[in-house]
């Protein structure tokens, strides 16, 4: 998994850092998104959690960030995926 973070917030710039590893655990996770998430800490983000195994990760981070930590529970999460059709030719 690579991951790749950077943006602008506010008076400084996030950290560019690539992940090339799978975490270990849920809490390795979580310290690592921390670490891609510096410039936000002490801000008013908040940090969402999804359950079972997101609680864990976004505990982490909201920890480190010092951020709040909300969970949001849901019977079902359905993504929509539109394909487009292909166009007739003429």
């Amino acid at each position: 998994m690579l991951i790749r973070a950077s943006r602008q917030h506010g008076s400084g710039d996030c950290p560019s850092i690539d992940l090339d590893e799978r975490c270990t655990d849920r809490i390795a996770a979580g310290r690592q998104l921390a670490q891609l998430l510096l410039c936000d800490r002490d801000s008013r983000a908040l940090a969402l959690a999804l359950p079972p195994g997101g609680v864990v990760v976004a505990g982490g981070v909201a920890r480190a960030l010092r951020l709040s930590l909300d969970v949001l529970v849901a019977r079902e999460i359905v993504i929509f995926v539109h394909i487009p059709r292909s166009l007739p030719e003429g």
